[in-house]
């Protein structure tokens, strides 16, 4: 007579397995059944498959695997063994070149800006501060001055976000100067008259009185005695271009023709007096002491300024007129 010996029971150890982060390498997986039969293995959850027996993880998240072993003829099914770890999420960099410096006004005023996260996930640009916007990736200057420009990668379900990188650079201003023409000489009494005067950068010029008898209602000079008059270019900029060197020109407003000025008693009795007239001329001053009776003082030619300057010795505390 034949019996039949009844089946054993059998046990699984499926050892623990270790925390692991997105994108570490395939996992063997091992158990050990007490029958010494094979363990078999299955992915109950979580982010990860398996590839005879080792397993390959699909992305950050928590995964269960199971260990089970059916039995044969002589041991029955082992019960199920379940094994839980955690995937954690990937960190990432973010590989942002330096930005060169830029000129303001130099075509094209746009570019584009590049970085590359390690995840090979997009990346992500602001403009932190400075004269420029931003349309996805690309930069328009505004004119001149620092910009900041920074890069981030906000991440996934699998990879952390990187950590913002940030490139400063400068967008300098462009050079400007004043083309400011010599003034010609006036005469005192001349009617009011307009300057002109260009910058490189076609921006409007100011004008300005740095000193002299004259006055300024934006670019008409208006003369209010005689001398010298010393007037001012400036272009101050903008965005784009730098303020220009101010130009300064002089020019001399002589007094009007045939005309005393200046007359005077001198400290010591003496007296002098200025006479204007025509440039290159001769004239004969002549005085009197009465009126009636006149001789000559002196008879020069008026000089560069239209000006003749005369002092009579002879004069001394006695009346005369010239």
């Amino acid at each position: 007579m034949i019996y039949q010996t009844p089946k054993q029971d059998q046990i699984i150890t499926f050892p623990a397995l270790a925390n692991r982060t997105f994108g570490d390498a395939p996992v063997p997986l091992a158990a050990a059944a007490s029958s010494g039969l094979l363990a078999q293995f299955s992915v109950i959850s979580g982010p990860a498959s398996l590839s005879n027996n080792v397993l390959v993880l699909l992305g950050a998240g928590a995964v269960t695997m199971q260990a089970s072993q059916p039995g044969d003829d002589l041991f029955n099914p082992a019960l199920t063994t379940n094994v839980s770890f955690t995937v954690a999420k990937a960190d990432q960099a973010i590989a942002f070149p330096v930005v060169p410096d830029k000129l303001a006004g130099d075509p094209p005023p746009s570019f584009a800006l590049s970085a590359t996260a390690s995840s090979g996930l997009p990346v992500y640009f602001d403009i932190m501060s400075g004269p420029a916007v931003l349309d996805t990736n690309v930069v328009t200057l505004l004119g001149g001055g620092m910009v900041t420009v920074s890069a981030w990668q906000p991440g996934n379900s699998n990879f952390n976000a990187a950590v913002t990188m940030q490139r400063s650079f400068n967008v300098a201003k462009l050079a400007q100067t004043i083309s400011f023409g010599p003034l010609s000489r006036q005469t005192a009494g001349d009617a009011p008259f307009p300057l002109s005067a260009s910058a490189r950068s076609g921006l409007p010029v100011s004008f300005a009185v740095v000193s002299g008898p004259a006055a300024l209602s934006g670019n008409i000079m208006t003369l209010t005695g005689w001398g010298t008059v010393v007037v001012r270019a400036s272009q101050a900029g903008n965005a784009v271009y730098a303020a220009a060197a101010n130009v300064d020109q002089a020019f001399y407003v002589v007094r009007g023709n045939n005309m005393i000025t200046d007359a005077q008693r001198l400290a010591d009795g003496q007296f002098s007096l200025v006479f204007a007239g025509e440039f290159g001329r001769s004239y004969i001053v002549q005085y009197s002491t009465n009126l009636e009776y006149w001789a000559p003082l002196a008879t020069n030619v008026v000089n560069g300024l239209g000006v003749l300057e005369l002092t009579d010795p002879s004069a001394t505390n006695r009346s005369r007129s010239f």
